[in-house]
């Protein structure tokens, strides 16, 4: 996925806010996706590898976008879908949300 290959690519002090928002978001987005089709992002995959090393590299980061939650942040979100911990409540704030 070119969006990790790229949040992989700098620092991350060295990107835009709303950068780092629209990112997350879409990250999630597709994400969900791999619920209906098993061959995408799956476990071993290098798609995968590349989701959790961005989670470790904006682990330190609260990327917030208040039409999702103030609470949690959509790094945090991706985290979770990631983990396979995420909630449907919170899934359906993100799809209403992008």
């Amino acid at each position: 996925m070119k969006i990790l290959d790229y949040l992989l690519s700098k620092n991350p002090r060295e990107f835009d806010y709303q950068y780092k928002q629209n990112a997350f978001l879409a990250l999630t987005y597709l994400l969900t996706f791999s619920e209906d089709d098993n061959s995408f992002c799956q476990i071993d995959s290098l798609e995968r590898k590349k989701a959790q090393q961005v989670i470790e590299i904006f682990n330190d980061e609260r990327i917030i976008l208040v039409q999702v939650s103030r609470e949690i942040s959509l790094n945090q979100h991706f985290q979770q879908l990631i983990e396979g911990t995420a909630q449907e409540d919170d899934m359906e704030n993100l799809i209403q949300a992008g």
